[in-house]
């Protein structure tokens, strides 16, 4: 018997002294942001943004200084069980650094396709593409967006897109 693997481990650099790490290890702490066009993957999903557009018609005018933005989003679930998708995961970063949702009222009129959606079943395998209209200010140029799954501090997937 005997254990034969009780080498002292002081041989072997600490991971903190390594100063390369490869992608994979690094995907933990470092956000990767997606383009339009680029699927993600989460545990659950594979998201993208289709496009970006900004409508043209509204009932509301947007307040001044500020812009609607459409941004259309597709969702496939990738799970063996069917899940739902709300618009209310997809949140884009403003320039106060906070979370900021769509705009309030969904269903303004903005005359865009897809159309807006609240929330939506999407069944295994199944793909679900819809709209979310955000009011965001027009000096912002670069749109970072996070879909979250649940509530966490950190994006499931992140986005990033010149509007």
């Amino acid at each position: 018997g005997g254990d034969g693997g009780s080498k002292t481990s002081s041989e072997s650099p600490s991971p903190a002294e390594s100063s390369k790490t490869s992608s994979d290890e690094a995907r933990s702490d470092e956000t990767i942001y997606y383009s339009i066009g680029e699927y993600a993957k989460t545990e659950h999903y594979e998201v993208a943004i289709v496009k970006v557009t900004k409508p043209t018609e509204w009932k509301f005018k947007p307040e001044e200084g500020k812009e609607y933005v459409a941004v259309e989003i597709s969702v496939k679930n990738i799970s063996d069980e069917n899940g739902s998708v709300k618009q209310s995961e997809f949140q884009y970063k403003g320039e106060d650094g906070k979370l900021h949702g769509r705009y309030p009222d969904t269903y303004s009129g903005f005359g865009v396709e897809p159309d807006t959606f609240g929330a939506e079943d999407i069944e295994i395998g199944q793909t679900f593409n819809g709209t979310i209209v955000y009011l965001m200010p027009e000096s912002m140029k670069e749109v970072e967006l996070w879909f979250r799954e649940s509530y966490t501090t950190t994006p499931d997937a992140a986005f990033k897109f010149s509007k």
